[in-house]
Formats: C-alpha cells, structure tokens, sequence
C-alpha cells in the first residue's frame, strides 16, 4: 500500500483556516478517494482532535516520523507556513515526493526542485 500523509485543512486537513470547525470540510471525501486507490493516510491538523480524524474522517493521525510517497496541504492553517522549510523530511528517502498545495499557499520554486509541487 501507497503511504500518503494528509496534512493540513481538515478542516480540509480537517476544518476552515485557523479554526476547529469541520462541518463543511470536504477532506472527508479527499481521505475517502484515496482510500479506495489504497492509500495509506494519515493526517494531522492542529485544531482536530485525533479521535474526530479516526472517527469522522477514516485516516489516522500522523505520527512524528512517518515518511511518505505524498503530502497534501488541504488546509493553509498558520502553523504550516514554514512547512517548506522541513518538507523534505516527510518523504521517503527513495522517493519522489510529491507535494499536493490544494489552496496554493507556496507559489512554483518555493519549495526544493526535489519535490513534484502541484497546486490547484
């Protein structure tokens, strides 16, 4: 199985920017995708509870060391705006990481040319 990190916007990590509120968020059907392409995903947001994340979203949290084939940035909360700085490290060694930015927070060349940057 792919190992993919979810991070960010639960809010569509899991929840709206800044806030814990996740009733809108649309990162339930994001994990779901993924899921059924056999994705392994793990998440993390820093305003949802782990057991919401494993309960109402499906993923389980993310755990510090994990490395992984893909990140997603669902959610730009303001504790992931130095994310490019430590980016390389969520990655499988052997991998060719890519970085999805739903919401486009880093702009093309932000972050290591190593890393396929996508932003929508």
């Amino acid at each position: 199985r792919r190992h993919t990190r979810l991070q960010g916007d639960w809010s569509s990590d899991v929840c709206s920017s800044d806030l814990p509120d996740t009733r809108n968020s649309k990162v339930k059907d994001l994990i779901h995708e993924l899921k059924a392409f056999s994705c392994d995903v793990s998440a993390s947001d820093p305003f949802v509870d782990s057991a919401i994340i494993e309960s109402e979203f499906g993923a389980r949290r993310w755990q510090e060391g994990e490395k992984f084939e893909g990140v997603i940035l669902a959610v730009p909360h303001a504790q992931y705006a130095d994310l490019k700085d430590s980016l390389m490290s969520l990655f499988h060694p052997d991998s060719n990481g890519v970085f999805i930015d739903l919401r486009a927070r880093y702009k093309q060349g932000d972050l290591d040319s190593a890393i396929s940057h996508w932003r929508l």
